[in-house]
């Protein structure tokens, strides 16, 4: 019984799609938030309505783990927000961005890794994905298992 229902929901979510999560560079000086470098919109089913946006650094000083809170600032359109610096310059930081929807649990969330090198440039921008128990590819957290290995292997470079 529990696994129908548990195929019943992931159907469900299947139907009306996952939420999404998108990470832009910019130039600070032309953004719609001035000073952004990074632009961040989020949706789910074409709403932004009870979600949650939010996002954090996550870095290493000194060989210690350090995780800092990151502001988002609302640009005036649905769901966007503009993200001005707020990690320590000369090293990397690993930001990540997230979208929850608490209705819908583990597939309401959908989340945007983003490397920084040593000099404040972008890297890269990775969405993780999962699977569904249909086998549906889906967005998922990054574990902090993986978040562990990617500090680690981006201060060695």
């Amino acid at each position: 019984m529990l696994s129908r229902i548990a195929v019943a929901v992931s159907l469900t979510a299947v139907l009306f799609g996952p939420p999404s999560i998108k990470v832009e560079s910019v130039n600070p000086a032309t953004a719609r938030v001035k000073g952004a470098v990074l632009m961040v919109s989020a949706h789910h089913h074409q709403d932004t309505a009870g979600v949650t946006v939010t996002g954090r650094a996550e870095g290493l000083i000194a060989g210690k783990r350090v995780t800092r809170p990151l502001t988002l600032i609302a640009s005036g359109g649905d769901g966007e927000f503009g993200v001005k610096p707020q990690w320590d310059a000369g090293q990397p930081w690993l930001l990540i961005f997230s979208i929850n929807t608490p209705v819908h649990d583990d597939t309401g969330v959908a989340e945007a890794v983003v490397k920084i090198a040593p000099d404040g440039k972008v890297m890269s921008v990775d969405y993780p994905m999962g699977k569904l128990t249909t086998g549906t590819p889906w967005p998922r957290r990054i574990a902090p298992k993986e978040v562990d290995a990617i500090l680690t292997a981006m201060a060695k470079q």
